[in-house]
């Protein structure tokens, strides 16, 4: 993916964001730091490594993410959340009628696509904006409202499911004869149907989706102490020069070609999550709860089943993966000794076993 700077940007986002100008460098390259070198395992020239991670606003505009290629502007993005009200308002008004007719099934589906579409552009927005800096309070109130309209949507619409699955077969099937237009939905109508048994009446999937907004705290939660709040120590570079470590370096640092510098790299930047080991155990445990909770409520034998039957996958292949890396850890290990020799190393620790060969 195409990496943009930010002050404490995240770096395992499933979104593509462009750079306003360019693609990433070969090797490791970001506005702060020089161009590592894979094959060397060392910095060969380019930016200055700076001893603090700069400011957003301090970072050059062609190292940053364009989101304008979303929106132009926040009050463009008001108005299309604005205009996701006014849908899911249309769409609520079917309530009681989706299974009526043909028509009025594919009403549904439609106003429904095109509220997920708008609420999706949105989200993302939203969320790009927040990685950019999670200090910034307007964009973390952006964040915390897109939560609050998905909530909204879930809750409002939450009625359209139960009312297809109350139809037999028959009548699904006769109107999708009756209207093509509905074969673009048939996807979605299969996957409905799929997940019967998973599915609670009108009233109890409102409720259910009135919990999501509340549910997503944990998760909230520890990203604004882990990409905000944490102040990571300092360490000696390859060249003695001290520099601060951050989520953007660490990385980087890890793979150095000098093994002190990968050492005190892992042990100082993991030294501050030790520090709040209690409040990261618990923030997990109530993560934990919730993903039980839906599991219990939604009729799954396990959270496990209840994931991956999100993606129509059973619980055996999940079980099966695990089972076969386990059954060939050998080939990791021999792999491990093998680069400890070639290394030079004689332990384990990831800090040993980074460097480049």
């Amino acid at each position: 993916m195409e990496r943009g700077g930010g002050e404490l940007e995240k770096t395992n986002l499933v979104f593509t964001i462009r750079l306003r100008e360019g693609k990433l460098r070969e090797g490791f390259y970001n506005p702060y730091f020089m161009r590592c070198d894979r094959k060397r395992g060392h910095r060969t020239g380019g930016l200055s490594m700076a001893r603090e991670l700069p400011k957003r606003s301090e970072v050059k505009e062609e190292y940053t993410w364009d989101v304008s290629a979303m929106y132009a502007s926040k009050t463009a993005w008001e108005a299309d959340l604005k205009e996701v009200d006014a849908i899911v308002s249309d769409l609520a008004k079917l309530e009681g009628s989706v299974m009526a007719s043909a028509e009025k099934l594919l009403a549904a589906l439609e106003l429904g696509a095109r509220a997920e579409q708008k609420i999706d552009l949105a989200f993302n927005y939203a969320e790009r904006l927040f990685d950019q800096d999670q200090k910034n309070t307007e964009h973390q109130a952006m964040s915390q409202k897109m939560y609050g309209v998905m909530t909204d949507y879930q809750s409002r619409t939450a009625f359209v499911v139960p009312e297809i699955l109350a139809a037999d077969k028959a009548t699904l099937a006769q109107y999708f004869a009756e209207n093509k237009e509905l074969e673009l939905y048939r996807g979605l109508v299969d996957e409905i149907l799929r997940t019967k048994e998973h599915v609670l009446s009108s009233e109890m999937e409102k409720l259910v989706a009135m919990t999501g907004e509340m549910a997503q705290t944990p998760e909230q939660v520890y990203s604004i102490i882990n990409n905000a709040d944490l102040i990571y120590p300092e360490i000696e570079d390859e060249n003695g020069e001290k520099v601060r470590l951050s989520h953007g370096n660490f990385v980087p640092f890890e793979e150095s070609g000098d093994r002190r510098v990968r050492k005190d790299a892992f042990e100082a930047f993991y030294s501050i999550y030790k520090q709040f080991a209690g409040t990261i155990a618990g923030l997990y445990n109530g993560q934990v709860k919730q993903q039980i909770f839906y599991a219990k409520a939604r009729n799954y034998a396990s959270t496990l089943e209840a994931a991956v039957d999100a993606n129509n996958v059973p619980a055996k292949v999940y079980r099966n993966l695990v089972e076969t890396v386990n059954a060939n850890m050998d080939k990791m290990h021999r792999y491990v000794k093998l680069r400890k020799k070639c290394l030079g190393v004689d332990d384990d620790r990831g800090c040993s076993q980074k460097g480049f060969l």
